[in-house]
């Protein structure tokens, strides 16, 4: 069969005479005609559509239509998120969940678009029960600590440095950033370049709930008696300098002595759900800890 008959009620009829100032005693006009042969006939002149007046006759490829409005942003959204080679390489299931999974329609453009005799060759699971697989998800992810395990970076998360003149030149530095940003170090005797975005977490990394990552760095010179830790982000994947990234948050870290073993500064970036810790302290001093809490962003939530 072809076509597909819709229902329609009394009121419906009287909002189309209502609306096209039909009276069918009065004009000698049936609605029904007038429907068929001034409205659809110039929208559908291969009668598609039909009406009657209990019924609204419409061709399968109507019905089609009307589901592709929701269904095509789906299938492009997908095919957008599959143009990530790492996410695309991970991938090898597809779960069709929520009410519209509950078409056959919309299963058969998924499987068509994405399954086994796609190009992607994903695997779909089609729950006999798609509406009460997102309920059973929602309660899941209320009730489970860490129920997801682990989320993908859509910014890049980092700290700032600095390098030394020769460093910054040798690496290609841009020059006006080199002198809106260079400080001379007395300690050192040296010009240091300020601004140098130096990376913690990676745009696009898959970042575990409850993971550290730790880095280890160095005052800019054992009589330094305090540093400043200040955090950053940026949706560049590779960004080089902080200017162009995110600020978040800063932290002045305190120095006791001169000693240069003593030197070490300890960067610790601890992720939970979508909760960032940030702690910093000296390596031999952990009594001088500073934190902050930030949220991070992630793909795919």
């Amino acid at each position: 069969e072809q076509s597909r008959n819709v229902s329609l009620t009394y009121d419906f009829n009287s909002f189309l005479e209502e609306a096209y100032n039909i009276d069918d005693e009065e004009d000698d006009i049936e609605l029904q005609d007038y429907i068929n042969n001034n409205l659809i006939k110039e929208l559908y002149p291969n009668k598609e559509i039909e009406f009657n007046e209990e019924y609204l006759t419409l061709h399968v490829s109507v019905w089609k239509s009307m589901f592709d409005i929701c269904v095509n942003p789906i299938i492009d959204h997908c095919k957008s998120l599959c143009s990530d080679k790492r996410l695309l390489k991970n991938t090898k299931y597809v779960c069709l969940v929520g009410g519209l999974s509950s078409s056959e329609y919309f299963r058969q453009r998924i499987d068509t678009e994405f399954g086994l005799s796609s190009s992607y060759k994903f695997i779909l699971i089609k729950p006999e029960r798609p509406m009460l697989t997102v309920v059973e998800g929602a309660a899941l992810f209320g009730i489970t600590d860490n129920y997801i395990q682990a989320r993908v970076l859509s910014k890049t998360y980092g700290v700032e440095g600095a390098l030394f003149l020769d460093e910054a030149k040798s690496i290609k530095i841009p020059d006006s950033h080199i002198e809106a940003h260079k400080l001379y170090h007395p300690h050192h005797e040296k010009w240091r370049v300020t601004g140098i975005f130096c990376p913690i977490a990676t745009k696009n990394d898959t970042i575990y709930t409850k993971q550290v990552i730790q880095r280890t760095t160095t005052r800019a010179h054992q009589n330094d008696s305090y540093v400043s830790v200040t955090i950053w982000c940026s949706t560049q994947k590779h960004p080089i300098l902080t200017p162009t990234c995110q600020h978040l948050a800063s932290m002045i870290i305190k120095f006791d002595g001169t000693d240069a073993k003593d030197s070490d500064l300890e960067i610790e970036f601890h992720f939970y759900d979508t909760l960032l810790r940030v702690f910093a302290y000296p390596k031999t001093q952990p009594h001088h800890k500073k934190e902050v809490e930030l949220q991070y962003t992630t793909n795919y939530e």
